[in-house]
């Protein structure tokens, strides 16, 4: 890594208070490159979570600089070009950017519309970091929506979505490093633009917030009234793609016993939340309840026993990897590279430290089981094997590591 003036540059489109994988990643890096000397900057566009308020330009994070730049919105018929829009504000910020830091400054980017930006900036060295692939994205969650709904997304999603392929490809094809977590991404990548050298690197996960602990555990469900109820943990934002329609109908499968001793947690929003609920309520399963997304999430895992990792498509997986460092088995779908592209494999050995099963909802079902009458012994092993792979292969450190030295 070739950095001149000491200073690395996080980018991406949004930052907190804007909470997910990629800002969770982004915060973590800055931490470690700031503890190992460098200036760490990170750079995203003023989006707020109120629609017509704006973030600050500058602020300062726990010794991180953040400078914001600004981002043009469309309106009207122009949505059918937003992502120009955002690749408009973003060339402009950098523009800025570069001004102050110089063009050889070393960046760290998670969006492929920053990426390319970044490139027509004339910055000189980016390691592009790929979260997902928009490709893989395309046509996943949309069975469930109306008419008029699907045609708007004939006319306005499908033309983004084919915008944002063509910058993805080109930030791809034009960063000084293209890197991914996971070999699974990195398939996917050579299919989609063919040979490129890519650089797998292993993300961390921060486990001194995310750590397995019996005691903090017992603790945690007596607190909220749950000690001896068994609680299968779903988190993340709330898409068809996630597939936690899956489990809610998979949990309804279970003996009546079962259900009378063990909770579904449903975490997080997003667009399918409302049909979900009101799919609970006809089901009339009361032991699924829904929460907000939240800012803690250790204190789910720590209330849980079992994560369901039941997504369609995952690049990664990072809610698995903090699930896993607090110790819960997995119980997910075993990729078959059609109905279902994730890297869970990468993470969960089948009957070592999570349970894997065809994409059934009566198979996931009988996993649910499996795990449920598993002995207090049998889940402390799944969660050794846990805890022992997550330190023995994911830090942050390593990664910053092994960017730095690209």
């Amino acid at each position: 890594m070739e950095n001149k003036a000491g200073t690395v540059i996080f980018a991406n489109i949004t930052y907190k208070p804007f909470y997910g994988g990629i800002e969770n990643s982004i915060y973590y890096m800055s931490q470690t490159i700031l503890q190992k000397g460098y200036n760490a900057v990170i750079f995203a566009s003023d989006s707020s979570l109120e629609k017509d308020k704006r973030l600050p330009k500058k602020e300062n994070e726990g010794g991180v600089d953040i400078i914001r730049f600004w981002r043009i919105h469309s309106w009207g018929p122009f949505a059918l070009i937003d992502p120009l829009f955002l690749l408009l504000s973003a060339l402009i910020g950098f523009l800025q950017l570069k001004k102050q830091y110089g063009a050889r400054t070393q960046l760290v980017i998670r969006s492929h519309v920053i990426a390319y930006a970044a490139y027509l900036a004339g910055f000189k060295n980016i390691i592009y970091l790929v979260p997902s692939m928009v490709k893989g994205l395309d046509d996943r969650g949309n069975s469930h929506v109306d008419f008029i709904t699907k045609l708007k997304k004939l006319v306005l999603l499908k033309t983004n979505i084919r915008m944002y392929m063509w910058l993805q490809k080109n930030a791809i094809k034009r960063c000084t490093t293209c890197a991914v977590f996971s070999v699974n991404m990195k398939r996917q990548i050579l299919d989609f633009i063919g040979e490129r050298e890519i650089l797998i690197v292993k993300p961390g996960v921060a486990t001194d917030i995310f750590k397995f602990d019996k005691q903090r555990r017992k603790i945690c469900k007596e607190n909220y009234g749950l000690a001896n109820c068994f609680i299968f943990l779903c988190i993340g934002r709330i898409i068809e793609a996630k597939g936690f329609e899956d489990v809610i109908r998979a949990y309804g499968i279970l003996p009546e016993y079962v259900k009378a001793n063990s909770k579904v947690l449903i975490v997080g929003d997003g667009p399918e939340k409302k049909r979900l609920v009101n799919l609970v309520k006809q089901k009339n399963e009361r032991n699924i309840v829904f929460f907000d997304s939240t800012i803690k999430p250790a204190e789910f895992y720590n209330l849980s026993d079992c994560f369901m990792m039941t997504s369609r498509y995952e690049a990664f997986g990072q809610t698995t990897l903090e699930a896993m460092a607090s110790g819960l088995p997995v119980i997910g779908y075993n990729p078959d590279g059609e109905n279902i592209i994730t890297a869970i494999k990468e993470l969960v050995e089948n009957g070592k430290n999570g349970l894997l099963c065809c994409f059934d909802v009566t198979e996931l079902s009988k996993k649910m089981m499996t795990i449920y009458n598993t002995s207090l012994a049998g889940l402390e092993e799944y969660a050794m094997n846990n805890v022992s792979k997550v330190n023995n292969e994911f830090s942050w450190d390593k990664l910053v590591n092994t960017l730095l030295s690209r």
